[in-house]
């Protein structure tokens, strides 16, 4: 299946995540941040849902407890390529 690919920023919002004896404990702010690069996928709802791509953001921010990121936006930049072998 043939996919395009985009040159995009992607900018998101992301928080920690604790676990105070095995209950869920959100920080309560939300940080925003933004990366630039590649994605066949220009929806964030998409992007969000995308495991591959969390994990991807997740390695930016160096915490030991989890964090919870949500994609706010995608920009656009440039059309790359069109290919047959995106996962």
């Amino acid at each position: 299946m043939r996919k395009e690919i985009y040159h995009v920023i992607i900018h998101y919002q992301w928080r920690t995540v604790r676990y105070v004896k095995g209950v869920y404990k959100p920080s309560k702010k939300w940080n925003e941040a933004k990366i630039e690069t590649t994605s066949t996928e220009l929806d964030p709802k998409k992007m969000s849902d995308n495991p591959k791509y969390i994990n991807r953001l997740r390695i930016n921010h160096k915490s030991s407890n989890d964090i919870e990121i949500k994609v706010t936006d995608i920009v656009k930049l440039k059309y790359l390529c069109m290919s047959n072998d995106v996962y």
